[in-house]
């Protein structure tokens, strides 16, 4: 462990984050206070302060932390000559990652703060996309538009059908991925 880092914060910081999952399975974001989290994790909440601005500054850094954990499972994915393999498997990943967290990332959806949740997901994922893309440019791939475009493009679509499928108890994971390889196959090929 980096000599730096002050575990007393660390562990601060994850009886935050486990009292605020927990929390989130019982209420919704928006009536969480600051006092109820720090209520529930034992932590004081000028220690709290010391770390976040409010409870939506709070909420951001976790939401960066699960954009953190789902580039490192994707990272994992071997990559292949096929970026249509690649993608459907990103999709899978995200996929499984949300189903293990479903309560929290519906109710996190259905907060007043989830237009700020997007836009974090959103531009935390961009650069992957472009760096992934820009990799396939330069093994020699033909793309279909611009790294730039078709980065905001993949980013947006992918993520508003992960939504779409969270939101939606109707449509099934394989539906999902189907539909993804599809759309990828004729865009991509």
């Amino acid at each position: 462990m980096d000599r730096g880092v002050d575990l007393r914060i660390v562990k601060t910081k994850a009886k935050l984050r486990g009292a605020f999952a927990k929390m989130m399975q019982t209420k919704s974001f928006d009536d969480i206070t600051v006092f109820d989290l720090c209520d529930a994790a034992e932590v004081r909440r000028a220690t709290f302060y010391r770390h976040y601005t409010d409870k939506y500054h709070f909420l951001s850094c976790i939401v960066s932390t699960i954009i953190e954990e789902i580039v490192a499972k994707v990272g994992s994915i071997e990559e292949n000559d096929n970026p249509i393999d690649y993608y459907c498997n990103y999709v899978r990943e995200v996929i499984e990652y949300f189903k293990a967290k479903n309560s929290l990332m519906k109710n996190i959806i259905e907060s007043s703060a989830f237009s700020t949740v997007k836009d974090i997901v959103l531009h935390g994922t961009l650069s992957s996309f472009k760096h992934d893309l820009s990799k396939s440019l330069g093994s020699g791939a033909e793309l279909p538009a611009r790294v730039d475009i078709l980065s905001e493009f993949l980013n947006g679509g992918i993520a508003h059908i992960v939504i779409l499928w969270l939101t939606n108890d109707n449509i099934s994971d394989d539906a999902v991925l189907e539909s993804v390889r599809s759309l990828l196959t004729k865009l991509l090929h």
